[in-house]
């Protein structure tokens, strides 16, 4: 979860409560998290690590309005989530998703398809998604060529993890699986 510097856009912090949220994935059939209460604070990047995948994933929807907890409440800037337009609040920002999409073309591009950004910005974002220590390996950097079918999943979640924090937007829910996490 990112957002801007504080306030954004329409007086929002863009803090996320959880009160004593139980939250399964019915197809289990179990509680997936029981009695969470945290606090996820806007201006820093948080990663959400679960021991099953599924766990994440019920979290991560019950944050932008698609699965509602069966006991506590999900909170944004202290509203109920269930108060928002589910659909608003995803286009005020970005979801990283377990299978990350890379394109063949180069890194860079990969980064800024209409080429918006300067080094510096491109630099930054890498830099806080650790993406930076992968590119520093690869013989051409951000000028080499990915190939889809062969990217890893650690590159292609952090590569979409710093396109993210390169889109003006208000915030980021991210990653479906501990890549982030567990490798950096």
């Amino acid at each position: 979860f990112r957002s801007g510097q504080g306030s954004t856009s329409k007086g929002r912090s863009y803090r996320f409560r959880f009160e004593d949220v139980s939250i399964s994935d019915t197809s289990w059939g179990r509680n997936d998290v029981t009695s969470l209460t945290t606090d996820i604070a806007p201006g820093r990047f948080t990663a959400i690590v679960c021991e099953r995948p599924a766990s994440g994933r019920v979290l991560l929807e019950s944050l932008v309005g698609l699965r509602s907890p069966q006991t506590g409440r999900v909170l944004f800037d202290d509203q109920s989530i269930a108060d928002f337009d589910s659909t608003a609040l995803r286009r005020s920002g970005a979801v990283l998703i377990e299978t990350p999409r890379v394109l063949s073309v180069s890194l860079r591009k990969n980064l800024d398809l209409e080429e918006t950004y300067n080094d510096d910005a491109i630099e930054a974002a890498m830099e806080r998604t650790g993406l930076s220590e992968l590119v520093a390996k690869l013989p051409l950097g951000l000028n080499t060529i990915l190939d889809p079918r062969s990217t890893g999943l650690v590159l292609a979640t952090r590569l979409a993890a710093t396109r993210c924090l390169l889109k003006p937007i208000d915030l980021v829910v991210a990653v479906d699986q501990p890549v982030l996490a567990n490798t950096a």
